[in-house]
């Protein structure tokens, strides 16, 4: 049960760092 809340956390923690990059790089393509 542990393992798999651990999984979901780290899962949820990478999505949201792939999408904070993303809205980065829409940013700086659209502020150049």
């Amino acid at each position: 049960m542990k393992r798999a809340l651990l999984a979901i956390a780290i899962g949820t923690c990478v999505l949201l760092a792939l999408v904070f990059i993303l809205l980065v790089l829409l940013l700086a393509a659209t502020g150049v």
